[in-house]
């Protein structure tokens, strides 16, 4: 059941108790962590039953799996599927069948409630060259609404080598990894000269999302500058007149 990705070993039960205490609505020993190969490496897929009686926000919950995941393992999760309670195939004894959860997932036979998974993992296409997304139609394809989002647009099509990419794409599920992760850190803090670490792509991974976040967060380092700008102009002032009147009193001892 080991899971090795670009030559290191992940044990998945550590993956899948990271997963499972990321958000309150998921169940406890309702997880499976497994590979699944997509030209010729091994991705990591992570499976995860959703708690009774929960109806959780499906993306909130994906990013919160894919951070957790990210900060503690320092991987992506390539896909991420969240099922129904007590769906998850498990012995009689009650451990998770890893083998029979990833077969359930290839064949497309869990029961899902939501997922973010690329379409090229069901063995569509070979090449990320040609991918598209499950469900996206070109309405899907919302044009960049400003300067940033066309800067990052070029930045991903660059780094995928997809020509179509929308605002709403995952960064991810456009074949993103750690290395092309590290390299999209670097062109967005050249682009943008901004500090960005590689978790914080993580939790904005798409185009959209990750926008918003560097024009808040310039906005907020912008309105750092000018409080700082602001200060040295005060304690410069006060300096200058605390001469001024250092040298009056000179000039009448």
């Amino acid at each position: 059941d080991l899971i090795i990705i670009r030559g290191r070993n992940l044990y998945p039960q550590d993956i899948e108790l990271t997963a499972e205490r990321s958000h309150p609505a998921l169940r406890a020993g309702g997880s499976a962590a497994f590979g699944v190969d997509v030209d010729q490496e091994e991705k990591l897929v992570v499976v995860q039953e959703l708690e009774f009686r929960q109806k959780p926000d499906v993306d909130e919950v994906v990013r919160a799996i894919r951070r957790a995941i990210a900060q503690d393992h320092e991987v992506e999760a390539y896909a991420i599927v969240l099922i129904k309670p007590g769906k998850i195939p498990k012995t009689s004894s009650g451990k998770i069948q890893r083998r029979a959860c990833k077969a359930d997932f290839l064949a497309n036979n869990l029961a899902v409630v939501g997922s973010s998974i690329p379409s090229f993992l069901g063995l569509e296409s070979d090449s990320l060259k040609d991918y598209e997304l499950n469900n996206h139609t070109e309405l899907d394809r919302i044009t960049p609404r400003d300067e940033v989002e066309q800067k990052i647009v070029l930045i991903w099509q660059e780094l995928s080598g997809i020509e179509r990419v929308s605002v709403n794409d995952n960064f991810f599920e456009l074949g993103g990894d750690s290395l092309l992760m590290t390299q999209a850190r670097d062109r967005l803090q050249l682009a943008f000269n901004c500090d960005i670490s590689t978790v914080e792509l993580f939790e904005h991974p798409t185009i959209r999302d990750l926008a918003d976040y560097l024009s808040q967060h310039k906005t907020e380092k912008a309105t750092f500058t000018q409080a700082q700008e602001r200060a040295q102009r005060q304690e410069a002032a006060l300096a200058e007149e605390a001469r001024l009147i250092k040298r009056r009193r000179g000039m009448y001892e």
